[in-house]
């Protein structure tokens, strides 16, 4: 579709989305392993299209306000989230949205920032790309699962992610350790450096981009925990009470890790009102209509073109 033509059909639509990131990098050193983050220069381009399409960048705040009428809109709108809480968002993307006045929001864990973790997934996936031969095979021989044969190393390290998201936290917590322990500390710290767009935010950090202006303050967990029925409800509890200590005091927000359909439920949406939560935020792909549940916010990934959101916008989803 035409810009200009998309441009007029947008202004008179009044309907509004919510996209979610990770990262923002001014260069990655493996796509793979750095898969979370997008480049900087992408992201100012996704920034220009959306501003010559003409929608309006929204604050958390005017979400909530929205959410008050059943986001009945009268313009446009566009939304920015982040999850985890990497320290890029202060150093790289902070600084873009001061340039355009842009308002977003990040959703930290906060019990990985408190202990100085990285999230699961990087330790996992770092394992399998530099383990010797040996290590790998005795990560297997301890594991309760069984990999297909013939799976490359990234084939492998996604199953294992993947498996690892959906066990009980203690389960996990042991498989975590086994990744880890297939790296000796010296690897670790040479790949702690090399990928340091995986770094999160220090607690300072955390709350030196909590104070800005532009920067609204939700949850996405403690230790980043996905809400299914596995999971023990103290845990759960745990994952919703702990950051409850750093985030902004209004709107309460949070962001469901992993975030699918599978990844949350009613029991979720309950827990957060238990815990005085207002807004809630899935991945699932959507625009923000009129009616949405505010516990169950759709959200957009964030990729390099803008485009093909405007055509889920004017010709439905496929």
């Amino acid at each position: 579709m035409k810009e200009r033509l998309a441009r007029l059909l947008i202004r008179f639509s009044r309907k509004g989305f919510v996209y979610f990131g990770h990262g923002v990098a001014p260069k990655r050193q493996d796509s793979y392993i750095e898969r979370l983050h997008i480049l900087e220069a992408d992201f100012v381009d996704l920034l220009h299209y959306w501003k010559r399409m003409g929608v309006d960048f929204i604050s958390m705040d005017d979400l909530w306000q929205l959410s008050r009428v059943g986001f009945k809109a009268q313009r446009s709108w566009v939304h920015f989230t982040f999850d985890d809480g990497y320290r890029n968002n202060l150093t790289t993307l902070l600084p873009i949205m001061e340039a355009y006045n842009i308002p977003f929001s990040v959703f930290v864990s906060t019990g990985l920032i408190e202990d100085g973790e990285r999230m699961p997934s990087f330790y996992i996936r770092c394992a399998f790309q530099y383990a010797s031969k040996a290590a790998l095979h005795r990560f297997y021989s301890r594991s309760t699962f069984q990999l297909k044969k013939g799976l490359t190393r990234k084939q492998a390290a996604d199953f294992v992610v993947n498996h690892f998201k959906y066990l009980p936290f203690a389960e996990g917590q042991v498989l975590l350790k086994t990744a880890v322990e297939m790296l000796s500390q010296a690897q670790w710290t040479e790949l702690y450096e090399k990928y340091n767009n995986d770094q999160l935010l220090t607690g300072g950090e955390m709350q030196q981009l909590a104070a800005h202006p532009l920067v609204h303050l939700g949850a996405h967990g403690s230790r980043h925990l996905i809400h299914h029925a596995q999971q023990p409800a103290y845990r759960l509890d745990e994952e919703l009470m702990h950051p409850l200590r750093y985030l902004d005091e209004h709107p309460v927000t949070f962001a469901y890790p992993n975030g699918t359909l599978l990844d949350y439920s009613d029991k979720s949406r309950q827990m957060l009102v238990k815990h005085g939560y207002q807004l809630g935020f899935t991945t699932a792909a959507g625009f923000v209509t009129q009616g949405e549940d505010p516990l169950s916010i759709p959200r957009f990934h964030l990729t390099p073109k803008g485009n093909w959101v405007v055509r889920k916008w004017f010709y439905g989803f496929e």
